[in-house]
């Protein structure tokens, strides 16, 4: 099984929002000693170059960016070269929604969440009602799978790239994270 990641320790964690993709990527990263890459990080950065802020603790400033986004695929495209030039040199976690597609090599995890605790869990960390989460996911899922499709003809609803597909619907940040750690344990080494 180690074929799958040649010499370079690469973990890519994708997954629907609010299924915990950013905390177990760190907490992977912590373990292992790897290098911890937030492409939506990365994204807001490079959008920031084209003057356009992402602003996501104001969704609708939110939403309004990644409509003018839309419009200027080269700010995507360069996210996912910088991604793709972060994985091959190795020693890295990408927590990212396309970088288990787009990226050839590494060991690759998809969150997957019921949307109704999606939602319990943005509403508390965003402080907003669960309606809103809700209609927020919905919406920013919609959005994602519209430009990924246009600009690489990728579904992100097909889950055949990812090495462990985990619904962490019941399980806490500590129990996702053993499950996971159970796992790569098999490929990396501390």
């Amino acid at each position: 099984m180690v074929k799958y990641l040649g010499s370079k320790r690469v973990v890519i964690v994708s997954g629907f929002a609010g299924a915990g993709k950013s905390t177990l990527a760190k907490k992977i990263a912590e373990k292992y000693k790897l290098r911890y890459l937030s492409s939506g990080d990365l994204f807001r950065k490079i959008a920031a170059e084209h003057n356009i802020v992402v602003d996501k603790h104001s969704y609708k400033k939110f939403i309004e960016a990644h409509r003018k986004i839309k419009k200027i695929p080269e700010i995507d495209l360069k996210v996912d070269e910088l991604q793709r030039k972060e994985a091959e040199k190795g020693n890295i976690v990408i927590d990212s929604w396309l970088g288990g597609f787009i990226i050839p090599e590494g060991i690759k995890i998809y969150l997957k969440v019921d949307l109704e605790e999606a939602a319990r869990r943005i509403s508390k960390r965003d402080g907003i009602s669960q309606e809103e989460a809700r209609k927020r996911i919905l919406e920013r899922y919609k959005e994602n799978k519209e430009r990924f499709l246009k600009l690489y003809n990728i579904n992100i609803d097909d889950l055949s790239p990812f090495h462990l597909v985990l619904d962490t619907t019941f399980l806490d940040k500590e129990e996702t994270f053993k499950v996971v750690d159970c796992f790569l344990e098999n490929f990396l080494e501390k």
